[in-house]
């Protein structure tokens, strides 16, 4: 048996893609809808504090998001890289022909 076709590969398979596509998601949609708004709305042109717009507001929050995204994925990405280790201990050891 290839180690691609192991359940203990699918499971890590499944876990990282139910990880990884709503982040990317999250952050495609947030991403792109800040050119969206400013481009064709006047949603973010109103002040917020003084004489700072939301525009500004909004771009600091995604500046923000992709620094936390990036502390949650390292994180995670630990757990994943323990499992695909586990997998290839498997796989020395010749669990996996």
């Amino acid at each position: 048996m290839n180690i691609s076709e192991s359940q203990e590969f699918k499971t890590l398979s499944k876990r990282k893609a139910k990880f990884i596509v709503p982040m990317s998601i999250t952050f495609l949609v947030l991403y792109f809808l800040l050119p969206l708004l400013s481009s064709f709305t006047q949603v973010l042109d109103g002040k917020a504090i003084g004489h700072v717009t939301w525009i500004w507001i909004y771009s600091l929050g995604l500046f923000i998001m992709v620094w936390a995204f990036t502390v949650i994925y390292v994180k995670k990405a630990a757990t994943f890289d323990k499992a695909a280790d586990e997998i290839n201990a498997k796989a020395k050891a010749g669990d996996y022909k």
